[in-house]
């Protein structure tokens, strides 16, 4: 019988602050609930070490579903300690996201659903693309894709406007998150092992399917916004293209030249895909988006 099952004293939450304390006597430990993109919340855990001024926060959703089927708050903890250990010995400079001028190189920006996030928009600033939202962050160079998503008070603080946001956005992102654009059977080809590929089916979608980023596969769906990426786009191609708005983190692309569904079926598709295969938290649209070379635009299609 798992000893783990034959004796439970405590909840889930109770089980792995007890059992983290002991692994760190000196820090606190606090639960607390997070509210992520298209207002999803997330219960999550950090581990306050009082000699670092900076913790990760991690999230507690899938550990919680391990813990329903295995009840093994040990194993939980390792992977906890494991995560939050990465980050030991790293140090932030506080004073510097209050001082502009020091980070104004890391302002990057992302795209957001505006109608998912109506909340949010209401403390940030944000300029309108589309259906969308371009919000701002600072990306963090002491933690491996950590940001600051920038509020109105921290806007007022730098006394900055929205417009010098967005020109900071495009000279940096190109550089801290410089543009992937591949051919989807070379984007499936890396992540399948070779035993495992279906040459036939890839040669079905070779230059229909274009998957485009960036080199970090975080918040990719900018690339829309990067100067020039989207004329460099149609060059490559030759054609006028679709945008499947995939995830906040990557766009497909589908030559008008190449497309065999119609924008109402490429539509049912987006719409389809979001309700059953993307989590809600990375859910971009539910639109389908054209861009067109005389215009050098996108549109929404509907």
């Amino acid at each position: 019988m798992n000893e783990a099952l034959a004796f439970e004293p405590y909840n889930f939450e109770e089980g792995i602050k007890l059992k983290l304390q002991e692994r760190y006597p000196e820090s606190n430990i606090v639960f607390q609930n997070v509210q992520k993109n298209n207002g999803v919340m997330l219960r999550a855990i950090t581990i306050v070490n009082p000699d670092s001024n900076i913790s990760p926060t991690i999230y507690l959703n899938n550990f919680e579903k391990q813990y329903e089927e295995t009840h093994d708050v040990d194993e939980i903890c390792n992977k906890i300690a494991e995560l939050n250990e990465k980050h030991e010995g790293v140090e932030f400079d506080v004073d510097s996201v209050v001082n502009f001028s020091k980070v104004k190189t890391r302002i990057c920006a992302k795209l957001i659903s505006r109608e998912r996030n109506r909340n949010l928009l209401k403390n940030v600033p944000y300029r309108e693309f589309l259906d969308l939202a371009v919000v701002y962050f600072v990306s963090l160079e002491e933690m491996e894709f950590a940001s600051i998503l920038i509020h109105d008070n921290l806007l007022e603080r730098w006394g900055v406007t929205e417009e010098e946001l967005y020109s900071c956005a495009m000279q940096n992102m190109p550089k801290l998150f410089p543009e992937s654009f591949l051919p989807m059977t070379q984007v499936l080809r890396s992540m399948i092992a070779d035993e495992f590929v279906d040459d036939g089916i890839l040669a079905e979608i070779d230059d229909v399917i274009y998957v485009a980023t960036n080199k970090k596969k975080v918040f990719g769906a900018a690339v829309m916004l990067y100067p020039n990426f989207l004329e460099h786009v149609r060059e490559v191609i030759g054609s006028n293209f679709y945008i499947i708005p995939s995830s906040i983190h990557e766009i497909l692309i589908i030559p008008e030249t190449k497309s065999e569904l119609d924008k109402k079926e490429l539509l049912e598709t987006v719409q389809t895909v979001n309700s059953t295969q993307v989590s809600n938290e990375e859910i971009l649209s539910d639109n389908v988006y054209y861009y067109n070379d005389n215009s050098k635009k996108i549109e929404a299609l509907f």
